[in-house]
């Protein structure tokens, strides 16, 4: 039996506990038009419509079907922390509803098939093979949860149909999808099956995107509903094969879903040139176009990437979406070749842009995630139309609610890692590591930012193991001890390496400093110029008008003076609150005059960001000026 995680008591499990809860039913009774005054998703009906169990017409966007295998996948997810006999007979009864709609020889698509529309013509935009990738997430997780294989029969009907109709053969297309996903999971079904040849499929795919001159260009839904240079094949990462791709470009959900596939690729086949392409690819992303947030994504047109350092805040884009992709992608290049900086990015994502994208009640959700927000300018101007000033019960298209979850709920999966010969702890999230259904190891987590931790050997048996503990990028000082007595170790590739045989009740003691501290941009990127923002630990922090008064323009902080530490509640959580000294400036002069404002002293208050929003509207910044002048 392989090692399997299961979370450990701490604010992890309590926040998924509660989201299991609260959120999980309350997104399938919003999939089910069943949430009193809320706008209709009808995305489980358009399922009951395709099976001839309903009469109508489609309603939503063309690609509903995956809000409904993206809760799937997370339900089942769900049933590892928090056992429920509802879900699990919701879950049954979306397959049975699933199993009913989908065609004789496996296709499932309900826009395409209540509408009658022909299959596979529109493979920018059609989405097809976007959904049927969720349907194979959703049932690797309920076979690998359950043991059960109800859904899984069915993606392998929908994957065998694939198999049949893409490919360089006679009679069949030879395509690659306009929004990646498809290939991941693919590769996913082919291990939880053995099937190699949906394996294959994946790889071919991707070895074909990008390959000039490209099929898009002849494609139904190319640059029909969408034109421009934004819609272009930079947008559908089609411009050059992958092999070949060194910038990101395009669609930043469509980008960081391939390069996942990308990386699962490289690692089953060690290719030298993917594997560059990936490295050269995370350099651009987090180096050159990625949000202090872990935000991708700043063209709000097109939902893409734009040039290099163009980050600006107040219009950014930064889909909750993307920043789910980016760990998922972090994760793949993780188990590519081990270096601490892909689970810091994965730990960076999951406290910051991910979480910020559900409100604490789990009801609430932001699409975008922008660094600054004034809600009457976000109400009048068009460039920041994309932008909502408080989270909203749901979206038209409502991809990102159901993404959060099926993350979150799968976190377990991502604390430890098996490596050859011993254990990897990428994750300071409290958990147990069992193997052959025996608890093996415990991980205990301080809190957050983790600065204090322990993991014990519960084994029966002495194991000579390698154990691996990341060291934070965020740490300034670590510190081991193994039974209380400190240990030299091997510092490899952001991990701290101890090799010893254990014995049962051996512990260590883990010890990370963390200090808030303010960070200063590249200067390159003009938004931030003469800007800080604060961080402690992995936990960017943000300033609210409820906390600092209104018109946060004039406030001014000073980054060397001293920063706080308070206890504080926003909402139902008790957080620390950091707070220090400024200056705000005083308006209401001429709108231009020949000396500066008035400045007096003030203070500040930061909350993080992933909790801005839950005390009602108002404004927010991420950056803020510095205080440059002694007061008045």
């Amino acid at each position: 039996m392989a090692g399997y995680a299961t979370l450990g008591e701490g604010p992890w499990k309590e926040r998924v506990s509660f989201l299991a809860k609260e959120a999980l039913p309350y997104q399938y009774r919003m999939l089910d038009n069943a949430v009193e005054g809320a706008p209709e998703s009808n995305a489980i009906e358009n399922y009951r419509i395709a099976a001839g169990l309903s009469k109508g017409e489609h309603r939503g966007m063309l690609f509903q079907d995956s809000d409904v295998t993206k809760w799937l996948e997370a339900a089942a997810y769900s049933l590892h922390t928090c056992p429920d006999g509802a879900v699990r007979a919701r879950i049954d009864g979306l397959i049975s509803l699933i199993g009913q709609a989908m065609a004789p020889d496996g296709y499932l698509d309900t826009y395409y098939q209540c509408n009658g529309l022909e299959r596979f013509t529109n493979i920018a935009h059609g989405h097809e093979l976007y959904c049927m990738g969720h349907l194979m997430e959703a049932a690797v997780a309920h076979y690998e949860e359950t043991g059960e294989q109800s859904l899984l029969a069915l993606a392998r009907r929908c994957a065998d149909l694939l198999c049949d109709t893409i490919g360089g053969g006679k009679g069949q297309k030879d395509v690659y999808p306009g929004h990646p996903e498809i290939e991941a999971a693919l590769f996913r079904l082919s291990q939880a099956t053995g099937e190699r040849r949906y394996a294959a499929l994946a790889e071919r795919m991707l070895n074909q995107r990008g390959a000039q001159p490209s099929f898009l260009l002849a494609d139904d839904g190319y640059q029909k509903l969408y034109t421009g240079h934004w819609y272009d094949l930079t947008y559908h990462q089609a411009h050059r094969p992958v092999r070949e791709q060194h910038t990101a470009e395009g669609h930043a959900v469509r980008a960081v879903y391939l390069y996942r596939a990308m990386a699962m690729l490289a690692a089953r086949t060690k290719d030298g040139a993917l594997q560059s392409a990936l490295n050269d690819l995370w350099v651009n992303v987090c180096g050159r176009r990625m949000y202090v947030t872990g935000g991708i994504g700043s063209e709000a047109h097109g939902e893409r990437f734009s040039n290099d350092f163009d980050l600006p805040g107040d219009r950014a884009y930064a889909e909750t979406c993307a920043s789910v992709g980016m760990f998922l992608w972090a994760r793949e290049m993780l188990a590519l070749g081990e270096d601490g900086r892909y689970a810091d990015m994965m730990e960076w994502e999951l406290y910051n842009n991910i979480s910020a994208g559900i409100s604490q009640d789990g009801q609430r959700y932001f699409y975008v995630n922008p660094l600054s927000v004034t809600p009457r300018d976000a109400a009048w101007r068009f460039d920041q139309s994309h932008v909502e000033s408080e989270r909203v019960s749901w979206f038209a298209c409502a991809c990102c609610p159901t993404n959060v979850l099926r993350l979150l709920f799968s976190l377990y999966r991502y604390i430890f890692r098996e490596t050859e010969g011993g254990l990897a702890v990428d994750l300071y999230v409290s958990a147990v590591w069992n193997n052959g259904g025996l608890p093996q190891w415990r991980l205990t987590a301080d809190g957050v930012p983790c600065q204090k931790a322990e993991l014990r050997y519960l084994g029966r048996s002495p194991a000579e193991a390698c154990v691996r503990l990341r060291i934070p990028r965020w740490c300034r000082s670590f510190e081991l001890r193994v039974n209380g007595e400190a240990v030299p170790y091997e510092e490899r590739n952001g991990y701290a390496c101890l090799q010893r045989l254990w014995r049962e009740g051996d512990r260590v003691e883990i010890r990370m400093e963390a200090r808030p501290c303010f960070l200063y941009a590249d200067p390159r990127v003009e938004a931030a110029a003469g800007k800080v923002c604060l961080a402690w630990g992995p936990v960017l922090y943000c300033f609210e008008s409820c906390d600092n008064g209104a018109e946060l323009v004039c406030l001014r902080v000073n980054p060397e003076a001293e920063i706080r530490r308070k206890p504080f509640a926003v909402g139902r959580e008790r957080i620390t609150a950091l707070e220090g000294e400024g200056v705000r400036l005083t308006p209401g002069g001429a709108l231009y005059a020949d000396r500066p404002p008035e400045a007096v002293t003030a203070g500040w208050r930061a909350v993080p960001y992933a909790l801005w929003g839950n005390r009602g509207g108002g404004e927010m910044r991420v950056w803020m000026q510095e205080a440059l002048r002694a007061p008045v």
